[in-house]
């Protein structure tokens, strides 16, 4: 039995993340790409 792929979640936005996003949109899948920033999140005085 053979399905076809019809989305793909691709987690992290670097190099080959773009490339796999790119690859699987280009063969018209639905594609939902997440990353992530190393940067850190200012938080608020409350809490």
């Amino acid at each position: 039995m053979t399905r076809e792929i019809q989305s793909v979640a691709v987690l992290g936005g670097g190099t080959m993340g773009l490339g796999i996003a790119a690859a699987s949109a280009d063969a018209g899948a639905e594609v939902l790409l997440l990353d992530v920033t190393m940067e850190p999140r200012k938080r608020h005085s409350n809490e």
